[in-house]
């Protein structure tokens, strides 16, 4: 067994300061200052085994790693942001968006609740929560750190080999625990950073793209009043539904088999009047299973960005041989 544990303190970090001063200063102040502060601390640890019954040997390999990042001092908290907008305290990656209170389900509720004065609610739409109780839905006042980063802060692999009178195997697991899976949200792409809008994985044939079937399958209508998502639309009535929210953020937990390989060496007894040293014959299987929440998605848990569409994971085979001579 092995263990290492960390602890990082950062300070000075260079940061955007605009957001901690007052609209009243009248804009004439520096933009930026070596002011935010962050820490992070983990640890990693592998445990080994090996050992042999008789004619079979085998091995196992287990490795866990947590890390944890946190903002001491984020300069973009001005004095009077309420705190569930503050980043101070808070995961180094934490979501922003609003809390979703479930689906309208008729126009009666909707005259009855918040809503955004620029994108009407209509029944089957997304219901978001009133934090500061004014009223209405802004981004501004509304929105709040609510997902997790997501990049998960507990990852690990298990490896599990063995050999017996001749045949081999070796298989490699990996997961990651405690992150957030958006569909949909805010955007980070160079030319659209920070606007929040539906994606492929939340609109049907959004950008000309196709219409996954889980929206089509399970969207509200009035006889299917507890459905995962909202009412299918294919053009909007309201741009409402595309807001970054935990309506929209998934677990990001993951077990993958990232492969299995079994072998045989052939004995050097049948080999040597052939001239050949040595021969094995193996079969190779590459990302086989995944187990995970955005799976059904078509969502990779190990690189979750949904901005522009995903690339299927491929499910490889490889029969190969090694010859010696």
């Amino acid at each position: 067994m092995e263990l290492d544990a960390f602890y990082k303190y950062e300070y000075d970090k260079l940061s955007s300061v605009t957001g901690s001063h007052t609209p009243s200063m009248g804009g004439y102040y520096f933009s930026t200052a070596n002011v935010n502060k962050a820490d992070y601390k983990g640890f990693d640890v592998t445990f080994t085994h090996q050992n042999r019954i008789g004619s079979f040997s085998y091995g196992a390999k287990l490795i866990w790693s947590y890390a944890y990042g946190r903002w001491l001092k984020y300069a973009g908290d001005s004095e009077n942001t309420p705190e569930y907008r503050r980043l101070t305290g808070k995961q180094i990656g934490s979501k922003m968006g609003f809390i979703a209170q479930g689906l309208f389900q008729s126009e009666e509720e909707i005259a009855n609740s918040a809503t955004m004065p620029d994108r009407p609610a209509y029944p089957g739409y997304i219901k978001y929560m009133d934090r500061n109780g004014d009223g209405i839905i802004t981004v501004n006042q509304d929105q709040g750190y609510v997902g997790k980063s997501s990049r998960p802060t507990h990852t690990g692999s298990f490896n599990l080999f063995g050999n017996w009178k001749g045949f081999d195997f070796d298989i490699l697991a990996s997961w990651g625990l405690g992150s957030d899976v958006a569909l949909t949200g805010v955007y980070t792409a160079t030319g659209s950073s920070g606007i929040q809008s539906a994606t492929a994985f939340t609109r049907p044939f959004y950008q000309n793209g196709n219409a996954p079937v889980y929206l089509v399958a399970n969207s509200w209508t009035p006889e299917n009043t507890n459905a995962e998502f909202p009412c299918l639309e294919i053009n909007p009535r309201s741009l409402n539904n595309g807001l970054a929210s935990t309506f929209w953020y998934r677990n990001g937990n993951y077990l993958r088999i990232k492969t299995a390989q079994i072998g045989y060496n052939f004995p050097k007894k049948w080999l040597s009047p052939l001239g050949v040293e040595a021969l094995r014959l193996y079969v190779e299987g590459y990302n086989l299973l995944t187990f995970s929440a955005v799976s059904k998605y078509n969502i990779d848990p190990e690189s979750p960005a949904v901005n522009n569409g995903y690339y299927p994971q491929q499910r490889t085979y490889t029969l190969g041989a090694k010859i010696t001579f």
